[in-house]
């Protein structure tokens, strides 16, 4: 079944970040241009960015936590960095959407496989707009 020309497609309301490939093909189906696109899908970079400051206790340091949370922070398209701290926590600050750090920290009280994780205390923290990447910062 076909679009209509200039329709959009239910698939590009629910769109949110670059178009994907599904979105693209639906986009491309009813002869969408990418300006008429951009005016109808709000992107990640067009919702308002916020910052949170987690602070995950357990067994989280010595067993891959840091690269753990990079891999998600990067899957999600998060800025900000993770650290160990000295009394065996692990810190991270990351920045994104609501949606997006929701996502981060219901991967944070997972953990990775050999992880323990206790409590994962959560505080606003303010964007830092040179934060342009998700890194793994030093132990302390």
């Amino acid at each position: 079944m076909s679009t209509p020309t200039g329709v959009i497609p239910k698939a590009c309301v629910f769109f949110v970040g670059p178009r994907d490939l599904g979105c693209a093909t639906a986009c491309e189906r009813s002869n969408l241009t990418d300006a008429k696109h951009a005016s109808v899908v709000m992107t990640a970079a067009e919702k308002a960015v916020e910052a949170r400051r987690f602070i995950v206790r357990g067994r989280v340091q010595g067993v891959g936590f840091r690269w753990f949370v990079e891999r998600e922070a990067h899957i999600l398209g998060l800025t900000g960095w993770v650290r160990n701290n000295a009394d065996g926590s692990v810190e991270v600050l990351a920045q994104g959407t609501h949606d997006q750090l929701w996502g981060l920290h219901s991967r944070l009280r997972e953990g990775p496989r050999a992880a323990r994780v206790d409590a994962v205390e959560e505080a606003q923290a303010r964007p830092i707009a040179s934060l342009t990447s998700f890194r793994i910062e030093g132990a302390w």
